[in-house]
């Protein structure tokens, strides 16, 4: 871990939307990646035809995520909803 993680515990997190069709690209891009962001499908309704997706990662790797997420949407439409910082309790 990180100096900067290790003294605040301070984790980014993105909610990001996308169509279920493209879900499986962004997660395996995101994989190799080597673990930049931890991925969590949030619960949807049966049927629909979009994902949220939160990305929880340690605040040193807000910028390259960042940097990340708008080469990525050059390939996919990605509707980032929410950017936050919580602490890992």
């Amino acid at each position: 871990m990180s100096k900067r993680y290790l003294e605040t515990k301070e984790v980014v997190c993105f909610t990001l939307q996308m169509e279920k069709s493209q879900t499986a690209f962004f997660l395996h891009a995101l994989e190799a990646c080597d673990n930049l962001a931890f991925p969590t499908t949030l619960p949807f309704e049966q049927g629909s035809q979009l994902r949220e997706i939160l990305l929880r990662a340690p605040i040193e790797h807000q910028s390259e995520i960042r940097r990340w997420l708008e080469e990525i949407g050059k390939t996919i439409a990605l509707l980032k909803i929410e950017e936050r910082i919580v602490l890992d309790n």
